[in-house]
């Protein structure tokens, strides 16, 4: 593996994780008011 794809791999895990910690909260902030209209 050359340095050239380690960084790609590396940007592209980097956004990957991003992208999840930002769908996730979405997804709570979304139960949550789901359960308070429901409660």
């Amino acid at each position: 593996m050359s340095l050239e794809n380690a960084r790609g791999m590396g940007i592209l895990i980097v956004y990957y994780l991003i992208f999840n910690s930002w769908a996730s909260k979405i997804a709570i902030t979304a139960i949550k008011a789901l359960m308070n209209n429901n409660f």
